[in-house]
């Protein structure tokens, strides 16, 4: 008799302990239902909120290269602003090939091309420390957008800057992507100043017209045959200036 109760005492024990595991496990099923389906959940709301986002804010939302991300990239931000008032770090995301900007040219000048004028230019482009992406794009840009039978010469003027490395890869980047005999690199031994920094380049120029651009800018296309169908409409006797647009210091948006 104490046998079979015993067994019966056994039994029992066993099948409490079945059904509490069987609870357990199912708890612990349902507990990682529950996290997957707030999470699935979460998904969608993330997504629905990025694809609004992208909406407001363009396709470039995603890769939005104004973040920051680490405690050097953040140094790097700063030492940008110190040094030259914008955003390097986003410059030197872009890289220093030319990106697709707007074409933001007026209706007049749309109609004008290379055809319409016989003139080669010299490009002059002076710098003081400038950061090499910055100042290569805008060489990138001028050799990219402007019709080579009227580019002469891109003159880089370095005035008396303490980087003396910059104007050498600038040499060694044209010479691998682009025309190396239309790049002149000139360096004045002390700090000239912008404007008799031009003067120095311009002593060496061989085009018969000049034409001075800031070393931190991005030429836009068919944005050199309105400037010479003007001087020739004047006789040359006009100093010609195009519309400036503006680029955003610390996005780098156009």
């Amino acid at each position: 008799m104490r046998r079979n109760i015993g067994t019966v005492i056994l039994l029992v024990l066993l099948i409490t302990s079945f059904v509490f595991y069987y609870v357990a496990v199912s708890v612990q099923d349902d507990r990682r239902l529950q996290k997957i389906r707030v999470q699935n959940s979460l998904k969608v709301q993330v997504k629905s909120v990025l694809m609004e986002a992208q909406k407001q804010m363009g396709n470039n939302f995603i890769e939005n290269m104004s973040m920051i991300h680490t405690e050097e990239e953040q140094e790097a931000y700063m030492q940008g602003y110190k040094s030259h008032a914008f955003n390097q770090l986003v410059s030197d995301r872009i890289g220093i090939q030319p990106r697709t900007i707007p074409d933001t040219r007026q209706p007049e000048c749309i109609g004008v091309n290379e055809d319409m004028t016989q003139h080669q230019v010299s490009i002059i482009i002076c710098y003081y420390g400038e950061a090499l992406s910055v100042l290569m794009r805008t060489i990138s840009s001028i050799f990219k957008r402007t019709p080579p039978s009227l580019l002469k010469e891109i003159i880089v003027v370095d005035d008396g800057s303490t980087d003396k490395e910059t104007l050498t890869e600038i040499e060694r980047l044209v010479a691998k992507f682009y025309l190396e005999s239309k790049l002149h690199g000139l360096r004045s031994k002390s700090q000239l100043g912008l404007i008799r920094a031009r003067m120095f380049g311009a002593r060496y120029a061989t085009g018969d017209v000049l034409i001075f651009l800031d070393s931190h800018c991005e030429v836009n296309n068919g944005w050199i045959e309105p400037l010479l169908n003007e001087i020739d409409r004047s006789n040359r006797t006009s100093v010609v200036s195009p519309i400036v647009d503006t680029i955003n210091p610390d996005t780098f948006e156009y």
